[in-house]
C-alpha cells in the first residue's frame, strides 16, 4: 500500500505543538478581524473570545501529553474532542452566512473555513491521542463534509465574477483586462479551496493502516511528536512485513 505522510493528511496540530499552532491561530485571528471590520453581518460577532478559547483548547491538548496519568490524559483529550465541536459548528455557521446572498464575502468566509478546519484537525488529533479511532474517523468525515459543502461548488468562475468592478459589462472597454486581473486574483484562492478540501478528505487515511503495523493512534502520534530527524513520518510497507 502507499506510504502516508503526516503533512498529506493534515494532522499538523499534533506534530507542530502549541507554540507553532498558536502563532498560526493568532495570524488567522488578525486576518479575520481585519477582513470583517467593514462587514455589517459580523460586527456583533465575538471573535476575540472564540479565538482565545481555541488557543485554550490547543494548550490543553499539548499539556495533556505531559501528564503522568495516561487515563486522565485520555479523558482530557476526549473532552477536547467533544467541547471544541461547538466552535467548529460556529465557524461553519459564520461561513455559510458570508457565502449566502448575491454578493458572497469569499475572502472572509475562507478564513472562517480555515478556523473550522483547524478546529476539526484539533478534535481529530485529540481523538487519536485518546486512541478513539472510530471517533477520530467520524470527526474527520464530518469536518470534510462541512468544508466541501461550503467551498466545493465555488470555482474560478464564481470568484472572478465577485472580483469584477460593479457595472462591468461583457465586451465593454477594458473587459478583457479586468477579466485577466480578476482571474489572477482568484486563482490562488480557488487553488486553496481545492487543497483544503483534499486535506480534509484524506485526514483519516492512516487510521486503517495503523493496525497492520501494530500501532495505536496514540502511539503513532507520540512517535510523530518525538521525531526530530525526519521532516515527514511515513507508514512504510517494509514495516508491515517485518
Amino acid at each position: 500500500f502507499a506510504n502516508v505522510a503526516l503533512s498529506a493528511v493534515d494532522i499538523g496540530v499534533s506534530v507542530a505543538g502549541f507554540v507553532v499552532m498558536n502563532a498560526k491561530l493568532n495570524a488567522l485571528r488578525t486576518d479575520v478581524q481585519a477582513l470583517s471590520a467593514n462587514i455589517e453581518l459580523l460586527r456583533e460577532e465575538k471573535f476575540e473570545e472564540d479565538f482565545v478559547m481555541l488557543s485554550t483548547f490547543l494548550q490543553r491538548f499539548e499539556e495533556a501529553w505531559f501528564w503522568r496519568n495516561i487515563d486522565k490524559a485520555e479523558d482530557e483529550w476526549r473532552a477536547i474532542a467533544s467541547e471544541a465541536r461547538r466552535y467548529q459548528d460556529l465557524f461553519e455557521y459564520r461561513a455559510k452566512r458570508l457565502l449566502a446572498g448575491p454578493s458572497p464575502a469569499y475572502a472572509v468566509a475562507d478564513r472562517m473555513v480555515d478556523a473550522l478546519s483547524t478546529i476539526g484537525g484539533l478534535r481529530f488529533s485529540a481523538a487519536m491521542a485518546a486512541s478513539e479511532d472510530k471517533l477520530a474517523t467520524r470527526i474527520a468525515e464530518q469536518c470534510a463534509d462541512q468544508v466541501t459543502a461550503l467551498t466545493g461548488k465555488i470555482g474560478l468562475v464564481e470568484l472572478v465574477k465577485s472580483s469584477l468592478p460593479p457595472g462591468m459589462a461583457p465586451g465593454s472597454a477594458g473587459w478583457a483586462t479586468q477579466i485577466r486581473l480578476a482571474s489572477d486574483k482568484a486563482e490562488p484562492l480557488a487553488a486553496k479551496f481545492r487543497e483544503r478540501e483534499a486535506r480534509a478528505a484524506t485526514r483519516s487515511a492512516p487510521l486503517s493502516m495503523l493496525p497492520e503495523h501494530g500501532l495505536s493512534p496514540h502511539r503513532w502520534l507520540r512517535m510523530a511528536r518525538e521525531e526530530t530527524a525526519e521532516p515527514l513520518l511515513v507508514l512504510s510497507p517494509a514495516l508491515s512485513s517485518a
